[in-house]
């Protein structure tokens, strides 16, 4: 009630008789601005509360005798000083069964580092249309290396 009250003093002292609408419509369209700025606040700090902070020490995985994986232990292991070799040579080959315009984003992307505008340039299409075909690609590839597993 008090936010449309402040909406309304200052419809008041900015309405113009002269410039378009009668005030009623002017107070409206001021009040529903205000009320949708308002709306869309809440909903954000809403969203920023859900938002789960996680630990690199929280455990993410727990083996049938009590063994723990760590978060910090998936993100950082080098146990196999091939592990990343083999990686990249797994997933270039499966880069390599894509359908072209999807084969040539994603190696762009993943394997000559590009960024998407640039990969956009080079092959005469929008950054949007580079970041849906990439999100295809993505998917197509987690679904085979999901199998492999």
């Amino acid at each position: 009630m008090q936010e449309a009250f402040l909406v309304l003093v200052r419809c008041m002292e900015s309405f113009d008789c002269d410039r378009g609408p009668d005030f009623k419509s002017y107070y409206i369209e001021a009040c529903r601005h205000r009320f949708w700025a308002i709306d869309r606040w809440d909903s954000r700090e809403k969203r920023r509360k859900e938002i789960k902070t996680v630990s690199l020490f929280e455990p993410v995985y727990i083996s049938d005798d009590g063994d723990e994986t760590l978060l910090i232990d998936t993100l950082f292991s080098k146990d196999d000083p091939f592990e990343d070799v083999t990686n990249t040579v797994a997933l270039e080959e499966a880069i390599g069964t894509l359908p072209k315009n999807k084969r040539d984003v994603a190696w762009a992307y993943y394997v000559e580092e590009k960024s998407m505008e640039k990969i956009g340039k080079d092959l005469g299409c929008s950054r949007q249309n580079v970041r849906y075909l990439l999100g295809e690609a993505t998917r197509e590839l987690g679904r085979r290396f999901a199998g492999m597993k």
